[in-house]
């Protein structure tokens, strides 16, 4: 699964911090069933805040640094 793989995290890893079994997330990676709608849409959610947070705390803080806006 792409946004997994995006956030270096393993399967039991990435079923533990969203919620999901991790049989399913399994089944996500070998293509035999694809998230619902629902978890999708969540998944998507995630990844792009968890890129936000990570442009907040450590590009942001360098472009002070360096006087860039």
């Amino acid at each position: 699964m792409a946004i997994r793989k995006k956030l270096r995290l393993s399967q039991v890893g990435f079923a533990r911090r969203f919620g999901f079994s991790p049989r399913s997330v399994q089944d996500w990676d070998q293509g035999r069933r694809k998230p619902e709608s629902a978890a999708r849409a969540y998944l998507l959610w995630s990844l792009r805040e968890s890129r936000r947070r990570w442009t907040e705390r450590c590009v942001e803080p360098r472009r002070r640094y360096l006087g860039k806006n």
